[in-house]
């Protein structure tokens, strides 16, 4: 008997918000695509949901999942943001930036999203998963659609076959669209978002660089908006797991 693989559907297909919707809600995992790499992602309030990408993704479930929400009106519901200017997160967000808050303890969002009373967030400019999250009504629990320790995928054509043999349905994005150097190669094409901590009032933290674009332009308006770098910080920041 052949080995059962995961359908692909292209994320064009009218049917194919509806489809992802119902794996999700049986608490499956789907591969789609970002503003950055290939994700996997599930309900983020679904602890069964979430176990099973830890077992899809081989890894032990030390690093907590970043969340990904439909709009920045959402943030507050999951995080706390009284300390934030006023502007500061429409000017970051949407786009390959993941923030990292402290978390709103009246969240529903599963303990593996979490850390350290901390939460990172995800808001990508891709209309797919945005739409998707508002079907859903429910966030996302995001990763990088690769085997831990794999380098990150950018095309359903790259997943590896234990991914392809461990999901339902891939969401075929089609080819994502970069910026390319002298080389012939895209800028930054195999980096995830940018993850900047920004839970202290006036200060941030990079905790990973991302795509060369966006850090800059994250750096730029952090620093427009008066903020320093946290140089003094001498605990070990939270890592997430994730594009």
């Amino acid at each position: 008997m052949a080995e059962k693989i995961a359908e692909r559907i292209l994320i064009t297909q009218p049917e194919a918000i509806f489809r992802a919707v119902k794996v999700l809600r049986s608490s499956g995992v789907v591969a789609i695509p970002t503003d950055t790499l290939y994700g996997l992602a599930c309900d983020a309030t679904n602890f069964t949901a979430i176990e099973h990408m830890f077992f899809i993704k081989a890894r032990s479930p030390w690093k907590p999942f970043a969340i990904c929400l439909a709009g920045i009106k959402d943030i507050p519901s999951y995080a706390l943001t009284q300390h934030l200017p006023t502007g500061l997160l429409e000017k970051l967000l949407p786009g390959p930036v993941t923030v990292v808050l402290n978390s709103n303890c009246e969240s529903e969002v599963d303990k593996h999203c979490h850390k350290d009373g901390k939460i990172g967030i995800r808001v990508p400019k891709h209309r797919f998963i945005q739409e998707l999250v508002t079907a859903l009504g429910k966030p996302l629990a995001l990763t990088s659609a690769n085997l831990s320790g794999s380098r990150g995928v950018v095309s359903c054509d790259e997943l590896e076959e234990e991914i392809w043999k461990r999901i339902p349905i891939i969401f075929d994005g089609e080819e994502q669209q970069f910026n390319f150097n002298d080389n012939g190669h895209p800028e930054g094409y195999r980096d995830g978002s940018t993850i900047v901590d920004l839970s202290e009032k006036g200060k941030y933290c990079i905790i990973r660089t991302g795509l060369v674009e966006a850090q800059c332009n994250t750096l730029w308006i952090l620093r427009k908006f008066g903020f320093k770098d946290k140089m003094d910080n001498k605990s070990n920041p939270i890592i997430l797991e994730q594009r």
